[in-house]
């Protein structure tokens, strides 16, 4: 169902729900302005942009991104766990 793939929040707001975390405790992660930080976005926590995809720093610094309320909450070139 749509309603369960992002940017709906639904399926994050589950979770969240069912292991007791807190929304301050989440950071959605991802490489993609229009889905994955909207996903986080529309679940109300914060969000961090890879620029290792599809997303570059200057879209993330642009006037349109800001104004669309896409801007990431953070960003960075790569990620290493």
């Amino acid at each position: 169902s749509s309603d369960l793939v992002k940017p709906n929040p639904y399926s994050l707001n589950m979770l969240i729900s069912e292991y007791g975390l807190k929304k301050e405790e989440c950071l959605m992660i991802g490489d993609r302005l229009d889905t994955d930080i909207l996903f986080g976005k529309n679940a109300e926590i914060d969000t961090f942009a890879v620029l290792t995809g599809v997303t570059s720093e200057e879209v993330i610094l642009s006037e349109k991104t800001k104004e669309a309320g896409l801007r990431p909450h953070y960003y960075w070139d790569q990620l290493e766990l």
